[in-house]
């Protein structure tokens, strides 16, 4: 407990690099739906294809 305690105390003091994991975190979650979107998207185009 007291390991995870201070990796806790050590994030804290390092607020700049917390601020790139939110933005790395948010850009990872953008992609991901966009690449959700566009299969979803090429899914229905396949479907027009084969009608």
């Amino acid at each position: 407990m007291s390991n995870n305690e201070a990796v806790g105390v050590k994030r804290r003091r390092a607020s700049g690099v917390n601020i790139w994991y939110v933005i790395g975190g948010a850009t990872l979650i953008v992609f991901a739906a966009g690449i959700i979107t566009s299969l979803s998207d090429i899914k229905r185009y396949m479907r027009m294809r084969s009608m």
